[in-house]
């Protein structure tokens, strides 16, 4: 293996793939199963792509306690989860297990901070985040990289300039720039009238929101100028609103995050109760190289 961690950001795939998988895939007792199938598949992939000395996988839990205190109406617009997710959940929480992985989870602590508290203090050499979230590109530095998935199990790698590329300002300056942008999902305001474009503009020429309002004299459009002037309570709020907080999470150490063995056996027996044929296969193949020890590495 090598010096290597992955750490998923486990509700961004999981509905990722319950809405992305479509027709009638159900366990033969009724269960809907593609959310499961393709988890399944995506850690098939990732082992075959990303292969990891170290693994987690990030879970929210019970109602966030820091972001909702500091605005209540967080997330408010969010659905809840569909009746026909929510019973899969164990079963995906059962295939982590059963694969190796490490299962991260704290009451009142969003799956971001824990995302956060891992890839800063792992120690690890090459530190992979696999998420859709874009809240997380601000964590993308020499060793943190972000894995954004695309169609059929493949993956943008997100690096600095990747980062910078995407939105016009290096991942220190994220931050800020989805603060000044908002953020609908999750009923983040920003700065009205102010679109992705002109918030790189003004970061590129003030280099944070705190140069910008030390500076505001300098902005040219008066417009602008009011607009930007308006919102400076606003920017207080969403700055805390859209940081991280690492701490939040009790860390366990990185040796506790360590890929285990898969249970084969007992994986073997899942796949058959939920009806996946074709995983099946995957299985036998690891089955295989267990049996020769230099063939597997966990």
């Amino acid at each position: 293996m090598n010096d290597r961690l992955i750490v998923i950001d486990a509700y961004s795939q999981i509905f990722r793939m319950f809405h992305g998988i479509r027709g009638n895939l159900k366990s033969a007792d009724g269960l809907p199963t593609n959310a499961i199938y393709g988890i399944a598949r995506l850690l098939f992939t990732l082992d075959k792509e990303f292969p990891a000395d170290y693994a987690a996988v990030a879970f929210d839990k019970g109602k966030c306690k820091i972001r909702c205190e500091l605005q209540q109406d967080y997330k408010a617009t969010r659905k809840p989860m569909p009746e026909e997710l929510r019973e899969q959940i164990p079963f995906i929480e059962k295939w982590f297990e059963l694969m190796g992985w490490n299962h991260l989870v704290t009451e009142g602590v969003e799956a971001d901070d824990i995302v956060g508290a891992v890839v800063t203090k792992s120690g690890v050499g090459e530190n992979l985040i696999l998420s859709s979230d874009k809240d997380l590109m601000q964590l993308v530095n020499e060793s943190v990289f972000q894995l954004v998935p695309g169609k059929q199990n493949t993956f943008k790698r997100f690096d600095i300039q990747a980062v910078t590329e995407k939105f016009g300002v290096r991942p220190d300056q994220v931050l800020d720039y989805l603060s000044i942008v908002g953020d609908n999902v999750d009923n983040i305001p920003g700065i009205k009238g102010v679109g992705p474009k002109t918030a790189a503009k003004l970061l590129n020429q003030f280099g944070s929101i705190e140069g910008m309002y030390a500076n505001l004299a300098e902005i040219p459009k008066e417009n602008l100028r009011t607009k930007v002037a308006d919102a400076s309570d606003q920017m207080v709020l969403n700055r805390k609103m859209v940081a991280l907080y690492p701490d939040s999470f009790e860390y366990p150490g990185t040796a506790a995050l360590k890929r285990k063995r898969p249970q084969l056996d007992k994986l073997f027996e899942l796949a058959v109760d939920l009806n996946f044929k074709s995983i099946l296969k995957d299985i036998e193949e690891l089955m295989e190289k267990e049996k020769n020890p230099t063939l597997f590495d966990f």
